[in-house]
C-alpha cells in the first residue's frame, strides 16, 4: 500500500518470471542496484532471511525495468525501494516496515509510535542522500549460491 491507495500489481513481464505467482508466497524487493546504502539492506534482508522468503531484483536489471515498467506511471518515477508482497506494493518507509514484517524483525514496532509523515520524511532523506552516506560498506558483497537463487533473472 502507498498512501493508504492499493495498486494492482497485474505486470507484463517476460512468461519466465510470473511476479503474481512469486509475490504471492514471497515478497519481492526491487532496489537501485548501484546504491551503496540499497545494497546493504539486501545484505540485511539475506542474512536474517533464513526461511529465504524473500526475492530480489535491481532496478537496473532486465527484470526490474520490466517490472517497474508495468506498475503505475506513479511509481515509476520513484526513488524508492519497491516490495511487491501479495497483490500490493510498497514504497518508502512502508517498504522498509514490510521487510521488518516479514523478517519478525523487534524494529518493526517502532513504526507503530512514529507518525507515517516523519518516517518517509526520514526516508526520503536518506533516499536523496544515500550516495553521500560514506559509512556503509564500499563494495559489494556477492551472495552465496543460496544467496544467488532469490535473484530474479531472464533466462
Amino acid at each position: 500500500m502507498i498512501c493508504s491507495e492499493k495498486y494492482s500489481v497485474d505486470m507484463a513481464i517476460p512468461e519466465v518470471i510470473n511476479i503474481r505467482e512469486i509475490s504471492e508466497k514471497h515478497p519481492v524487493i526491487l532496489f537501485d542496484g548501484d546504491c551503496k546504502f540499497c545494497n546493504f539492506w539486501v545484505q540485511f534482508v539475506l542474512k536474517r532471511d533464513k526461511k529465504n522468503q524473500f526475492y530480489f531484483t535491481s532496478l537496473q536489471s532486465e527484470v526490474g525495468k520490466s517490472l517497474v515498467f508495468s506498475l503505475d506511471k506513479k511509481i515509476q518515477d520513484t526513488d524508492s525501494i519497491i516490495v511487491v508482497h501479495k497483490e500490493k506494493i510498497f514504497l518508502l518507509s512502508d517498504a522498509i516496515y514490510e521487510i521488518l514484517k516479514v523478517l519478525n524483525h523487534p524494529v518493526r514496532y517502532l513504526w507503530f509510535i512514529s507518525p507515517k509523515f516523519l518516517r518517509n520524511r526520514i526516508y526520503r532523506w536518506i533516499a536523496r542522500n544515500r550516495h553521500r552516506l560514506i559509512w556503509w560498506q564500499t563494495e559489494c558483497v556477492v551472495p552465496d549460491e543460496e544467496g544467488k537463487k532469490r535473484f530474479l533473472k531472464i533466462y
